[in-house]
């Protein structure tokens, strides 16, 4: 009662108001606070894509239900749940996961940050803490497809609606290569084991990179359909591209891209 009585406390108190209501605009325009609850199954609740290490020691899964999970193998034993940033709507889904080639980093993008960046970015999180440790610069569209090279030195990011694929260098996270000349979605970019690379549009064109990312050859598939995947042989002799609403592989010199067999 005295505070209320005296007009001094009163006025300080209306100020403190005033910027908690102040603040709570400024947090609303950036990334949310406010927690978000959700059911935990122990499992993903939706489609999901995994990674993993290079010595087969454990696997991580991304979702579009908005979790990262840490698996163990061979027990298959889940070990670790990372929820990134998440927002309104399908922001924070999860498209695609690669894991660093010695383990140590989750790569994640999806629908991330772009309801509060105006931009979409990389997620990297260290495996073991599950903290977030990095992020890359903004990129234009969602992230679709993510694959780092052999030697972990490199990102690379497959974008849709004509944003072609990025690299990103991973100890600055700097921006080190772009091909924006693609005319469709790019739902596919892998690494070889020598660290080229093969990118596929969803209009089937093909292009394969050397690993100073100059082209070394470029085609367009000779099936009536939307490639979907592209994956190297293990001594990155051949390219095996997969297509979507077909059960036709279509394979690929790992040279040259000319025609092999289907």
């Amino acid at each position: 009662m005295s505070i209320l009585r005296d007009g001094h406390w009163v006025q300080r108190l209306l100020l403190v108001m005033l910027a908690l209501l102040a603040s709570a605009h400024v947090t609303a325009a950036g990334v949310p606070v406010n927690p978000v609850l959700i059911v935990e199954t122990g499992m993903h609740r939706s489609t999901f894509k995994i990674a993993v290490d290079h010595e087969e020691r454990f696997f991580v899964s991304a979702s579009g239900d908005k979790t990262i999970r840490v698996w163990d193998l061979p027990s298959g034993e889940l070990k670790k749940v990372i929820r990134p940033p998440i927002g309104e709507s399908n922001e924070g889904q999860l498209y695609d996961v690669a894991l660093s080639p010695d383990g140590k980093l989750i790569a994640a993008g999806g629908r991330t940050a772009y309801q509060w960046d105006g931009e979409s970015v990389v997620y990297l999180f260290d495996r073991e803490s599950g903290e977030m440790v990095a992020r890359t610069p903004g990129l234009p569209n969602i992230v679709r497809k993510l694959s780092w090279s052999p030697d972990g030195k490199f990102l690379a990011v497959a974008l849709p609606k004509n944003h072609g694929l990025k690299v990103f260098d991973t100890e600055a996270w700097g921006e080190v290569f772009s091909d924006d000349t693609f005319t469709s979605n790019l739902p596919w970019v892998e690494f070889d084991a020598a660290g080229r690379m093969v990118a596929v549009a969803s209009n089937g064109r093909l292009r394969l990179y050397d690993t100073d990312f100059s082209v070394l050859a470029e085609d367009t598939v000779e099936i009536d359909a939307a490639p979907s995947s592209a994956r190297f042989s293990p001594d990155g002799s051949l390219i095996a591209i997969g297509f979507q609403q077909k059960t036709t592989v279509e394979v690929r010199s790992g040279t040259d891209l000319t025609f092999a067999y289907r």
